[in-house]
């Protein structure tokens, strides 16, 4: 999967400029959360990662927005 700045190895993309909206992650991490089979995440900067790592991550990334 080509996540572009969506999903990072252990992190998501940035919410807080001007064009990006924090509700819109959120409900994109929410959908993430749901994704049922692993996959190779190949991200937009740094290394790659799967999907099953990630969603580990997701519930403190939806907190943090």
């Amino acid at each position: 999967m080509f996540s572009g700045d969506f999903i990072f190895q252990k992190s998501i993309g940035r919410t807080d400029f001007p064009y990006s909206n924090p509700q819109d992650m959120k409900k994109s991490l929410e959908k993430f959360q749901k994704i049922e089979y692993d996959k190779i995440i190949y991200p937009g900067h740094g290394g790659t990662t799967t999907i099953q790592q990630e969603q580990q991550y997701a519930p403190f990334w939806i907190k943090q927005l």
